[in-house]
């Protein structure tokens, strides 16, 4: 038994629940088990009392026991001792969560600034985790410079208001966010913040998200520094009397050092700025103790001038102890190299290279039928000759081992029964093979290896499923089994044939696959016939061919083969297997079809088929059908032979694809007619009903949703169809509420007009968001939020919140990312450390493949607090201009470039501007024209031909906004506001767009439609935006 672990006769039970909590400053005095006082570790060599390897808090020294546990080194876990600090010091861990409980606060009372009885208050209450509550009520009290009363509140309202608070009204300065001078700032202490969250009561702690019982707020403030045992912090014997301790001890000791001379400056009466010095400097070594990588402080460092390594480097980062060492393992008898492919190879062989064969060993034990095959290998030793492997090692019974690089004489290389032979690998040795991620049971199989030249490891390609491997640089790891019982797990439970179909879905998760799977539809064709000599020289490639060749299927002029007859050799005579293939028709019956689409194998003979799909994967396919009745050997031989045959053969028939196959024939286009021209008629069928209110809602859904819930059902043929279509969406906001609603541009049943179209599915989002479009989805970033549209199904998903506020924003995206450009209150640190505040004009970046923000990108210089035009991108740059035409910019995300322009500039294209292949447009109402604007031609603003009469028509140019977006390849869409009868209307204009090569390549346009797609007048449109689906 294991001295670390003895017996102990208490019960065993579950564990249930785990509960985490910060440890309150009791809990580290009744912890600990010493004061610790001084900072030195030792005394003429022995461990000092009172000091930090005092023999209280554990050993380290094989020598001394533990004088707590009275424990050796081995046995002894270690103990924690503490220190009292001089004053409340702050621990940089919890310095987001502080700084968020005091904007919470009143600084007078400790109330919660908000009051019970308002909105926000009352919304943040209704949510249940308490990490997001916090930070609700953080929203609710931002604003609050003063403590909320109840007084004052029944002052402001005609009826009593229930005593509930009883906050004190007090104004708080220190919370004044407006922008003022440096001088106005105040710093607060951490005994100041203390005495401020002591006085929270155990009732606002449950509000702001915290269990008083296990994390009270002014536990977040350090009063008593736990001092963490010697094993944590080890010291290294450099020689007999010299010990190099840790960087930690070195740490401690420093922060023992100043916590003494801050005590010793307090009783002699020191000025308060000698105090607030010494303060600064202890906060400054407990901070660096924790972390030493905090942004904007220096670096704690050695004498050398290397950084220490604090508490938290030893934690995070892929060489910290959970990650390096919980959730990484190291083992010995691993190789690890990149995969390539070998289809010449078993599906259970794994292809080994020479170098990692004469380096890892086997401890075989040598018995009387190896004992000659053993002494052959131990006399090669550990350099055998090309083409052969040896041994490194001989381990006598009684444990001696032998090294065969330094035995000399042969005499030593003698063995007996009952040793061990440490030998290099062979072929047919069992290994383990696994590709990190391992998600499930196949990420880890069982091979046997074949040792074959150059540097990679050989793998079959029908393995490379299960591993969900490539062989674009993919690496795989090889692990050695040891003993006799890790073998026969391999050989009976991890083996390859034994992983065939999958325990989690019952179908198979490797099949045929690649050039073999397109050789298998070939060959088994009707008309696919093979000449003698091809037939004789496929037959060699199969394993247990006996000599005894079948007879010819047909026999004059020449002898010819069927490719069904080389399956029929592979296949176990015990199959019998009848399927459709996947192009069969219904009107195809009887016993023979005309296409060939029966899979028919009767005793192991393919009457007729057309192998492909069979071959797959699939829940039933001819591999299932082996592994079940026959064994998983059958199935490991019958994959291995269908690729070996099949492949050789395919040698000899070559394949190749034209461009004439890419185009689709008279049938296909038929068909895909046939399909658009059936959604078009089921949609205007639904439109139809949906107007005149003759739509049966489906159970749980209103009318509405029923009608958008089948008309994406019908848009699901468009895409098996590959083709795309542009969604226009307007958000029209309400002039009397101010409610903003989402609509999208519909088709009329009864003509070819457009309409305005409520999506009923949206929720209102703001109208002062930035409305990005990626893809088929549409990105909304507002103050602090931000959602993502899925145009496709309708359906809104929040996203991670931007990392800081951002005001007078625009955005676009580059390359699938999306830059947000506007004004922030972003934190500078100089380069001796003084850390300031001010506005900027930052460029936040968010990744929409992966969901996540970049940091933050800061340009000095830039005019905050302007009001900016939406931002359009042009040969992926983004170009944006001032409202009031003061300033054009244009940002060059790749590079994190700015230019001004002042030709883009001199047009007030502000806002409802659009590009179309990488040329602006905008509809100038004052000009009665459609301005163009093309980077790339002569750099400066045309008016697009031949729409003067329509604008002119339509006078434009009275109403007060127009918008233009674009709606097709080439095409644009002209909104503006119209009165009609005396009632405000908004029409929509499709406009048609052509350069013309003579005259300049000028741009002309050419209305299409122009219809009244709105005819609510208290409705203005905010945004519009395009999206691909």
């Amino acid at each position: 038994m294991d001295t670390r672990f003895p017996f102990s006769p208490a019960e065993v039970s579950k564990v249930r629940v785990v509960q985490f909590g910060i440890l309150s400053p009791d809990e580290i005095r009744q912890m600990s088990v010493m004061h610790v006082e001084h900072s030195e570790t030792t005394e003429k060599g022995k461990p000092k009392v009172g000091g930090l390897s005092d023999a209280r808090l554990g050993t380290i020294d094989r020598k001394v026991k533990c004088e707590t546990c009275m424990a050796n080194m081995a046995e002894c876990p270690g103990h924690f001792g503490h220190l009292e600090l001089a004053k409340p010091m702050y621990h940089v861990g919890f310095m987001k969560t502080v700084l968020s409980i005091m904007r919470c606060v009143c600084f007078n009372c400790s109330k919660i600034l908000a009051h019970e009885e308002e909105h926000k208050f009352k919304q943040a209450m209704k949510i249940k985790n308490p990490k997001n509550r916090l930070k609700k009520i953080l929203e609710a009290c931002k604003n609050k410079t003063k403590c909320a009363d109840d007084d004052n509140l029944e002052e402001d309202t005609d009826r009593p208001v229930k005593k509930l608070r009883g906050g004190c009204g007090a104004k708080n300065d220190e919370l004044n966010q407006l922008p003022e001078p440096a001088a106005m700032k105040q710093t607060l202490g951490a005994d100041r913040v203390l005495s401020v969250l002591k006085r929270i009561s155990d009732e606002d702690c449950q509000l702001l998200g915290f269990n008083p019982k296990y994390a009270r707020p002014d536990w977040m403030i350090l009063e008593v520094l736990p001092i963490p045992p010697p094993p944590v912090r080890p010291s290294v014997m450099m020689d007999a009397t010299s010990r190099s301790e840790d960087d930690l001890t070195h740490q401690l000791a420093m922060i023992i050092r100043h916590n003494e001379n801050l005590k010793r400056q307090e009783k002699n009466g020191a000025p308060a700025h000698i105090i607030s010095e010494f303060t600064q400097l202890l906060q400054f070594h407990i901070a660096t103790y924790f972390d030493n990588e905090l942004p904007g402080q220096p670096r704690a460092t050695q004498k050398s001038g290397r950084p220490i390594k604090s508490i938290c480097s030893r934690l995070k980062a892929k060489e910290g102890r959970i990650r390096g060492n919980l959730m990484g393992k190291r083992v010995d008898f691993s190789a690890r190299t990149v995969i390539t492919p070998d289809p010449t190879i078993n599906i259970d062989e794994l292809g080994v290279p020479w170098s990692i064969a004469l380096n890892l060993t086997y401890p075989e034990t040598v018995t009387p039928y190896n004992i000659e095959r053993l002494k052959e290998l131990v006399d090669y030793g550990p350099h055998p000759p090309p083409g052969k492997t040896g041994a490194k090692y001989i381990i006598r019974d009684d444990g001696q081992r032998l090294d065969l690089r330094y035995l000399k004489k042969s005499s030593d290389h003698h063995l007996e029964l009952g040793y061990k032979v440490e030998r290099h690998l062979i072929d047919g040795d069992f290994v383990l093979f696994n590709r990190q991620p391992s998600l499930h049971k196949m990420s880890i199989m069982g091979h046997r290896i074949r040792i074959m030249p150059y540097s990679t490891f050989r793998l079959n390609l029908s393995v490379t499923s299960p591993y969900n491997a490539d062989f674009d640089g993919d690496e795989m790891n090889m692990h050695v089994p040891q003993s006799f019982e890790t073998r026969a797990e391999v050989l009976e439970l991890m083996m390859v044939p034994k992983c065939i179909v999958s325990p989690q879905a019952n179908r198979p998760v490797m099949g045929i696959v690649q050039d073999t799977l397109l050789g298998c539809r070939k060959i088994t064709k009707r008309d696919t016939f093979i000449e003698k000599d091809v037939f004789m020289n496929t037959l060699m490639w199969w394993e247990d061919f006996d000599g005894k060749v079948p007879a010819p299927a047909i026999l004059k002029p020449r002898p010819l083969w069927t490719g069904k007859q080389v399956f029929n050799l592979i296949i176990p005579k015990q199959i019998n297997l009848f399927r459709y293939s996947a192009w069969h028709s219904d009107q195809e019956t009887g016993y023979i079809t005309p296409g060939d689409t029966q899979v028919r194998i009767e005793r192991g003979a393919s009457r007729w088929n057309s192998l492909q799909k069979t071959l797959g994967t699939g829940n039933g396919s001819l591999v299932h059908v082996i592994w079940e009745e026959v064994g998983p050997d059958a199935a490991r031989k019958f994959l291995g032979h269908t690729q070996w045959l099949v492949n050789y053969w395919l040698l000899q028939n070559g394949f190749t694809i034209g461009i004439g196959d890419t185009i689709a024939d008279s049938s296909t286009m038929e068909k895909i007619n046939e399909t658009i021209s059936t959604a078009k008629t089921a949609v205007k069928d639904l439109i139809r009903q949906f107007q005149e209110k003759k739509l049966d809602p489906e159970p749980g859904r209103t009318m509405t949703e029923t009608f958008e819930n089948r008309v994406n059902q019908l848009y699901k043929r468009r895409s098996l169809l590959g083709c795309k279509e542009h969604r226009v969406y307007a958000l029209l906001r309400d002039a009397n509420t101010g409610q903003p609603r989402f609509h999208i541009l519909h088709r009329k049943a009864t003509n070819s007009g457009n309409r305005l179209v409520v999506v009923g599915s949206l929720p209102p989002i703001s109208p002062h968001g930035s409305f990005v479009p990626v893809g088929s989805k549409t990105y909304v970033f507002s103050d602090l939020e931000a959602l993502c549209i899925d145009c496709a199904s309708h359906t809104v998903q929040p996203i991670s919140h931007m990392p800081q506020r951002m005001t007078r924003k625009v955005a676009n995206a580059v390359d699938g990312k999306v830059y947000l450009i506007g004004d922030s209150f972003c934190s500078f640190v100089d380069e001796d450390g003084t850390s300031w505040e001010a506005w900027r004009k930052p460029v936040m970046v968010f990744d929409t493949q992966t969901q996540t923000w970049e940091s933050v990108r800061i340009k000095h210089g830039l005019p905050y607090g302007a009001l900016w035009s939406e931002a359009v991108v042009m040969e992926d740059k983004i170009w944006l201009r001032s409202l009031r035409k003061q300033h054009a910019f244009v940002y060059e995300p790749r590079e994190s470039k700015w230019e001004v322009d002042e030709v883009l500039n001199a047009e007030d294209w502000g806002k409802g501007a659009c590009v179309i292949d990488d040329v602006l447009y905008y509809h100038n109402r004052p000009e009665k024209a459609l301005m163009a604007f093309d980077p790339k031609q002569s750099r400066c603003w045309s008016v697009v031909n031949g729409l003067e009469e329509f604008v002119a028509v339509e006078e434009t140019d009275q109403s007060m906004w127009s918008r233009v977006v674009k709606c097709g390849e080439k095409k644009l869409a002209l909104f503006f506001p119209k009165k009609r009868d005396e009632n405000d209307v908004i029409c929509c204009a499709e406009i048609a767009l052509e350069r013309r090569q003579g005259g300049g390549g000028e741009i002309w346009g050419k209305v299409l439609s122009c219809d009244v797609v709105f005819e609510d007048g208290l409705f203005d449109m905010v945004k519009c935006v395009s999206v691909t689906v």
